[in-house]
């Protein structure tokens, strides 16, 4: 990390609005983790998208995704069980993500060698 993650904590928590939370998410997020795409998805009460905010990712792979690849997201599945943050070395056997049914049919076609999901809650 770059610098101290205190300032995205931060910036996370100094949003008035959730619409609001995706641009403060998106500007500090690249100073704290050497990644090439990130983004931010907000979730509805039914667990569908509201809001999102992307960076290095098209929004055809989001709309992609959102298509068919959520519902069989092993990742997206644990962080919403456990509250943690995961990566799919983590979720899954070795070896077994890029015979996936989510890499093969929607991370692969847009170069998306790796997946890490992590969850914020919101206390309403």
């Amino acid at each position: 990390m770059a610098s101290s993650i205190h300032s995205l904590f931060q910036a996370i928590a100094n949003a008035s609005t959730q619409q609001e939370l995706p641009s403060r998410f998106i500007d500090e997020v690249s100073q704290h983790f050497g990644v090439q795409r990130w983004g931010i998805y907000l979730l509805d009460d039914n667990n569908r998208l509201a809001i999102f905010d992307v960076v290095g990712v098209s929004d055809a792979f989001v709309e992609r995704y959102e298509q068919i690849g959520r519902t069989v997201d092993p990742v997206l599945q644990y962080v919403l069980e456990n509250h943690a943050p995961a990566h799919e070395e983590q979720v899954l056997p070795h070896g077994e993500w890029k015979q996936s049914w989510l890499y093969q049919r929607c991370c692969s076609e847009y170069d998306h060698e790796h997946i890490m999901t992590g969850g914020c809650i919101s206390a309403r």
